[in-house]
């Protein structure tokens, strides 16, 4: 089930990859310094540019504008919103 937290989306996916991470920050804005961060029992994982969590109980993503959503034991892929600039045809990353 696809949630999405203002600028950030998880989905559901079968397996994580990458290289673990020492922190569970997916974002975090330059101008406020406000983050999306889960809290709980879990891993976060880097390949490239993708993101991959791995949680191990109920947990949640936070952040200071924003609703926490709850994380379900399981494998996620997360990702920033993109937005299509019509005027510069190429897409960029919403930032909240």
């Amino acid at each position: 089930m696809l949630r999405q937290q203002g600028d950030m989306l998880i989905d559901n996916v079968e397996e994580v990859k990458g290289e673990k991470q020492s922190h569970l920050i997916l974002s975090e804005s330059k101008v406020t310094g406000h983050k999306h961060e889960v809290v709980g029992k879990a891993e976060l994982f880097l390949d490239g540019a993708d993101m991959y969590l791995k949680v191990f109980e109920v947990s949640q993503l936070v952040h200071e504008e924003h609703k926490p959503v709850e994380l379900i034991p399981g494998n996620y892929k997360a990702w920033k919103v993109r937005e299509w600039n019509y005027f510069e045809e190429k897409a960029k990353e919403v930032e909240d």
